[in-house]
């Protein structure tokens, strides 16, 4: 907005309002801060989906790992080589489950990290408008005050009118 297209004169006054300036900051912080809040909500919603396709990759891996620890364990006897195999196997899945695990700590982290800021957001949202309305309760008040002007000097001119007239005749 530019700042020669402010019409928030009132009462017919061309009297301008002191804190124009400040009023439409006050705009302008409510309305980031609404978009920021956007921002940090859908974030946090992506953080939320991480955290459970990390989850879900931990389940497969665990559910897989057990299928073939079952498997193995209906193969009865085997060759030597085959349970080095089996076993080497186990300790790489092992080691990935530990990975998988790790992976789901830094989401669920982020996901934390993000619900913070969406609370830090609805803070900075609820700040911005409550100052956008103090600015705006002024601004009201000062309307007032240009009206009761405006009315007490109408009021005085009619006077001054009645008064003249009267005192002609």
């Amino acid at each position: 907005m530019s700042h020669s297209s402010h019409s928030s004169h009132s009462s017919g006054s061309s009297e301008r309002y002191p804190l124009e300036a400040a009023r439409e900051l006050r705009k302008k912080a409510v309305d980031d801060a609404g978009e920021a809040l956007a921002a940090a909500v859908s974030a946090h919603a992506d953080a939320a989906q991480s955290v459970e396709r990390a989850r879900a990759r931990l389940a497969r891996h665990d559910d897989e790992t057990a299928a073939f620890v079952q498997s193995e364990r209906t193969v009865g006897a085997r060759r030597a080589d085959d349970a080095l195999i089996a076993q080497a196997y186990l300790a790489r899945r092992r080691k990935e489950r530990v990975d998988h695990v790790a992976e789901v700590a830094r989401a669920e982290e982020d996901e934390r990290a993000k619900e913070r800021a969406v609370i830090a957001a609805r803070d900075a949202l609820a700040s911005a408008k409550a100052e956008a309305e103090a600015v705006e309760k002024h601004h009201a008040r000062w309307r007032e005050e240009l009206r009761k002007r405006a009315e007490a000097k109408a009021d005085e001119e009619v006077e001054d009118l009645v008064t003249a007239r009267h005192g002609r005749e």
